[in-house]
């Protein structure tokens, strides 16, 4: 598969292209969907592991995916926060995950001042902005004190779970 911005990802098994166009494209979307979706579950457990070294990261992996798995990510953090802090009775954990989200723009500024290729400079251009505004709803939050994960200001923003159980976004 190749992406408009020129990256390429190998599909996971092949697909056959024999018989009527309407069942051979829906095959090959089907394997879309599914290499897409292991790549992701990988992304995402390299995020986990480089969570400290973002920048290197985002140059492993296909664009789609490092957004889609930052945003899970940023979901979990954030929600996890909001548990804390309702538990807590204290925006002090809404305060980290700020210094957090500052931390990780931080290191993509000074990726983007580097030497990077064509593709990766979009990626991590496509990153930060999608990071900025994780940045600006966390001020958001912590400005009006909210508190609890079922809150209407956390729960009108979009977020991406990742089911455990069954695999999926």
């Amino acid at each position: 598969m190749f992406s408009a911005d020129g990256e390429y990802i190998d599909f996971k098994h092949a697909v056959l292209l024999e018989g009527p166009v309407e069942a051979w494209l829906c095959d090959v979307e089907r394997a879309m969907r599914y290499t897409l979706k292991e790549i992701l579950k990988d992304c995402r457990v390299a995020l986990k592991k480089m969570n400290n070294r973002r920048d290197k990261w985002v140059k492993e992996w296909p664009g789609q995916l490092v957004i889609t798995s930052s945003q899970i990510q940023w979901t979990t953090d954030v929600t996890k926060a909001l548990m804390t802090a309702k538990d807590l009775g204290d925006r002090k954990p809404l305060r980290n995950i700020k210094k957090k989200q500052i931390s990780i723009l931080r290191k993509y500024s000074d990726s983007i001042r580097g030497n990077l290729t064509k593709i990766v400079r979009l990626k991590v251009v496509a990153v930060v902005t999608v990071e900025v505004h994780a940045r600006d709803v966390i001020d958001k939050l912590f400005r009006i004190s909210c508190m609890d994960p079922v809150a209407f200001d956390w729960l009108s923003q979009l977020r991406l779970y990742w089911d455990k159980v069954t695999s999926e976004l």
